[in-house]
């Protein structure tokens, strides 16, 4: 129903101008809605390209990572046996599945879980009925659940790849679950209203009132009524698109964190290979004095002659002061005790201790950029090159190295030495 023009208006009387403006007012309140729902329609698009930019930027990463790696008689040699880097893709259902088969034994539960997800997202796809899409959109929910305990129970340290490959097609399916279910919600809305203003537009046709101001009411009624009615599909489509919105926006954000770390291996990666092809060993310079204190516990981390790594809770000035030392390109550093005059780093059988004489490649360390009052420490050589970080286990002062959401934190502050 279209309202009257301006010039008709002005010779209707006051009970009927109050009728119009409220028509007026629903009228110009749908195409805001409409408008805005565009709006949101138009950001989810570009959520979803940054999100694929995303995805390439790490995929050729991962390209990057396998190639330097491969430069290696050992990299080489494992590169061998180990997947390859796979492209992303634009399918209905994210990815291709890694084949339960060609993974590691320590991983194969985690991946038949994920297996068993992506089929039951197929099954989600093709679902007509409401009834049907809540049912298996909870038995879907369910096996993510399971499929995400099996992948957080995997130790990076075991094979970095194929854990990371198998979070990241979790992940992807995951998002693609949220996708599906706002996509078939919306074309219910869609058919909904269609069903409101056909009814609507039926009953005016149809109706035969007692009086000409009846009729007046009864179509005024049955305007606001199909405005109303689509104002509230919008109203629950824009509720739906800005909680998609909020998640696409946390998965964007993990996958920003994912391209900052990579980044930053293969970096170290780059930065490594140099000073390893180098005929001349860069000069390292000591740049100063600092503690280490577990932000969790309050305790500093101390090193004992042994090289044991353990927490106390009074500081010590030698055991629990390191000097850190830089070599004069690269953003790596050293870290050797004030104490024992040892560096601390990963030994040969891939646990931590404060014994090596020298700086070497399994003493390199890293913190998160900017910022050492709460930082995470990366010692460099950890899961095959890719990096590993500090955590100390408080039951039992056990040293560990995990990835980067289960690592410690820690305060590296300054502290005032005149020994070197």
């Amino acid at each position: 129903m279209e309202a009257p023009t301006t010039q008709q208006q002005q010779q209707l009387p006051t009970e009927q101008q109050s009728y119009l403006d409220a028509q007026r007012a629903a009228v110009e309140a749908v195409e805001i809605g409409r408008g805005t729902l565009e709006a949101t329609d138009r950001q989810g698009e570009q959520l979803k390209n940054a999100s694929r930019l995303a995805d390439q930027t790490q995929y050729a990463l991962d390209q990057s990572s396998r190639m330097i790696r491969g430069m290696t008689w050992s990299g080489w040699v494992q590169n061998i046996f180990t997947l390859d880097v796979r492209a992303p893709s634009s399918s209905a259902i994210p990815g291709k599945p890694i084949p339960v088969e060609d993974v590691p034994p320590f991983a194969k539960t985690a991946a038949q879980a994920i297996q068993n997800y992506r089929a039951n997202l197929t099954v989600l796809t093709a679902c007509e009925t409401m009834e049907q899409r809540n049912t298996c959109h909870i038995i879907c929910q369910n096996m993510f659940d399971a499929a995400a305990v099996q992948v957080d129970q995997l130790q990076v340290d075991d094979n970095p790849t194929v854990v990371q490959q198998l979070s990241h097609e979790l992940s992807k399916l995951h998002q693609h679950q949220k996708e599906v279910i706002q996509r078939q919600f919306k074309q219910q809305q869609q058919q909904q209203l269609k069903t409101t203003t056909a009814t609507a537009s039926s009953s005016i046709l149809t109706k035969t009132p007692a009086s000409q101001q009846q009729q007046r009411q009864d179509d005024h009624l049955d305007f606001l009524a199909t405005n109303l009615g689509e104002l509230h599909m919008i109203a629950n489509s824009l509720n739906e698109q800005v909680s998609q919105h909020n998640q696409m926006m946390t998965t964007l954000e993990d996958q920003t964190d994912m391209v900052h770390e990579k980044t930053k291996t293969v970096t170290r990666k780059v930065e490594r290979m140099t000073q390893k092809k180098s005929w001349v060993p860069p000069k390292k310079v000591f740049e100063k004095w600092i503690s280490i204190k577990h932000i969790e516990s309050g305790k500093y981390l101390s090193s004992e002659l042994n090289g044991k790594l353990v927490l106390v809770g009074a500081f010590h000035p030698e055991k629990c002061v390191y000097g850190v030392w830089m070599r004069k390109s690269g953003t790596l550093f050293g870290l050797k005790n004030k104490f024992s005059n040892r560096f601390l780093g990963q030994t040969m059988l891939g646990s931590l201790s404060c014994s090596a004489s020298n700086f070497g490649q399994r003493e390199e360390w890293q913190a998160d950029d900017g910022n050492w009052e709460a930082s995470r420490l990366l010692i460099a050589s950890a899961g095959w090159g890719n990096g590993g970080y500090l955590k100390i286990r408080l039951r039992d002062n056990a040293v560990q190295i995990v990835d980067k959401q289960k690592a410690d934190t820690w305060c590296l502050a300054e502290v005032q030495s005149d020994l070197r």
